[in-house]
């Protein structure tokens, strides 16, 4: 399971807009996977340390556990 995120996004549109001239969006929840699966291998000054993939690789070659899903739960559209 990956990081997950719950988001609410509100849309302000003028009327007979088609786009809209504001957009809010606000995190409702989080939920948090485990410990990274394939650390990554940092050397530098004589030390060695083990970093989470999601600080030094892509999103797509990241591991299941540091991937970052965002899932839009609420759309609100107001038009003024």
């Amino acid at each position: 399971m990956a990081n997950q995120y719950r988001v609410r996004v509100i849309e302000t549109y003028a009327r007979g807009a088609d786009l809209p001239w504001s957009v809010a969006r606000q995190v409702v929840g989080h939920d948090r996977s485990g410990r990274c699966e394939h650390p990554v291998t940092i050397r530098g000054c004589g030390q060695t340390r083990l970093l989470a993939c999601a600080r030094r690789l892509p999103a797509d070659q990241q591991c299941a556990a540091c991937r970052t899903h965002t899932v839009i739960v609420d759309v609100r559209r107001i038009i003024q």
